[in-house]
């Protein structure tokens, strides 16, 4: 039996007042819908490497080619050391979630959308980008996204798939991926257009990755139908041959079944001519 999932969440989205103005940014969907269905546990990275409430806010600037958080009014204080240091801390804690809701546009927290200080670029917070970096298989999503019901069906399917792969207690990888193809491979092939022959294919080592890196590609509507489409065609060539090859068992079968059935009533027609021999026989004998 699997477990309800876990899912951590931006403390802020929780509705703790810990964003650095004060305020809190409680999500309906998540409080309300997600925390019927799974069991969520709340970071705020800010705050946990000891920031105050309120803060001075900051932001992310690049120096010397990577990405840096820091004050907004007083760029020396640099807080991305901590902030990565922090996400190493947690590690322990975080293999046993299975997937991650970001804040937004956050420098620490943000997932792809998070603005870049004098760049019309958008990255990652300096927290959840390393978090990536921990655990690259790992559903996450920030919680503007979680509106619109296409992309939030995916993110909770990937979830529900990481979670039971997580929880699986086969001992062989060989074991766990039969399992996660007959119980979750047309989830994937449905997302990533491929058939479960390709799937069938990958070395049991690189299983896991292959698969949650295919469902976490989060797709736009049609692009998603396009998926589909192409799923239910690589996958008919497959199902094709399968019904070809069960069609000639049974047609093989059917063969054997009529000439045992030909034999059978070829010996029932001996005996019956033996027995009917032996009758007139012993008619003969009793009327002589």
């Amino acid at each position: 039996m699997i477990n309800k999932p876990t899912i951590a969440i931006s403390r802020c989205l929780s509705g703790d007042r810990v964003r650095y103005d004060g305020r809190e940014k409680k999500h309906a969907y998540v409080n309300n819908t997600l925390s019927k269905y799974f069991q969520l546990i709340s970071i705020c990275p800010e705050v946990e490497i000891g920031l105050s409430v309120p803060r001075p806010p900051m932001h992310l600037v690049r120096k010397n080619q990577s990405l840096h958080a820091v004050g907004v009014q007083d760029a020396s204080k640099d807080f991305t050391g901590r902030l990565i240091q922090h996400a190493e801390s947690l590690l322990p804690r975080l293999s046993s979630i299975d997937a991650y809701i970001f804040k937004a546009r956050s420098p620490s927290c943000g997932v792809y959308s998070t603005p870049v200080d004098a760049e019309d670029a958008l990255s990652s917070g300096i927290f959840a980008n390393h978090v990536m970096r921990l655990i690259p298989d790992l559903p996450v999503i920030d919680e503007p996204l979680l509106d619109d019901v296409n992309l939030r069906d995916q993110f909770l399917e990937a979830t529900y798939c990481y979670s039971a792969w997580r929880q699986m207690s086969l001992d062989a990888l060989a074991n766990k991926k039969q399992n996660m193809i007959e119980t979750y491979g047309m989830r994937w092939s449905l997302r990533t257009g491929l058939s479960l022959q390709y799937l069938d294919n990958v070395e049991a080592e690189e299983f896991q990755t292959v698969f949650f890196q295919g469902l976490k590609t989060y797709l736009p509507l049609d692009q998603r139908v396009r998926r589909i489409s192409e799923s239910l065609r690589s996958n008919a060539i497959k199902v094709n041959a399968e019904l070809d090859r069960r069609l000639n068992n049974i047609s093989s079968e059917t063969n054997c079944v009529q000439s045992n059935l030909v034999a059978l009533l070829s010996s029932l027609e001996q005996q019956n001519a033996l027995k009917m021999s032996a009758d007139e026989s012993d008619l003969r004998l009793a009327n002589g």
